[in-house]
């Protein structure tokens, strides 16, 4: 028996190969959970030279994964920003599994066109790494919380973030701002829903 067995987890951004959403996927299979795992559904196209020599099908192969540890496993496409699509998950979660006893937000704009000089950032790229780790963070735990509430026995958010979040470094700034934001975020959710459990 593994110490989450009976838990439910939704981890968003769990579709690359080499990735921390796959790795902590992994991870909660191979402690018991069942899984819901959310990406972006990129095209195969856009897919790196490694995951295409393997035949990568994004959220697809990581559920197969889970499975193979005698887990069950959901794969949704999942846009973080749209909170339609966020209830849905939520919706499909409890449909499929009865319930939300853990979520990791794990989403993040995908690394390139945010890492230049302040100066030449556009402000749409900006707006959308901000939209995806912060907006979609808040989305996702409020949604998610909404069902661990109303369940009655608390639960777990788990929000993904890297030193990025604690010190600002050159051609950065996007992706500082949103994890510095992830780490206020957190710390004020853990006071507010500390009584929840």
């Amino acid at each position: 028996m593994g110490e989450l067995d009976g838990k439910i987890a939704i981890v968003t951004g769990g579709g690359r190969m080499r990735s921390i959403g796959r790795s902590a996927v992994l991870e909660l299979a191979r402690l018991g959970a069942d899984i819901v795992i959310t990406g972006t559904n990129r095209s195969p196209e856009t897919f790196p030279d490694d995951e295409k020599e393997v035949g990568w099908k994004g959220v697809d192969s990581v559920a197969d994964e889970v499975r193979s540890y005698g887990r069950r496993a959901l794969a949704m496409s999942l846009d973080v920003t749209d909170a339609a699509q966020v209830e849905d998950v939520i919706d499909e979660t409890v449909r499929e599994f009865g319930r939300v006893d853990i979520l990791m937000n794990n989403a993040a704009y995908p690394r390139g066109k945010d890492r230049l000089p302040m100066l030449d950032v556009p402000e749409d790229v900006f707006q959308r790494v901000v939209d995806i780790k912060i907006t979609g963070a808040f989305l996702c735990t409020q949604a998610a919380v909404r069902q661990m509430i109303a369940q009655g026995d608390g639960g777990k958010i788990v929000n993904v973030s890297s030193s990025a979040g604690k010190r600002g470094v050159p051609n950065t700034l996007a992706y500082n701002a949103a994890n510095f934001a992830i780490v206020g975020m957190t710390q004020s959710l853990a006071a507010e829903l500390g009584p929840h459990g």
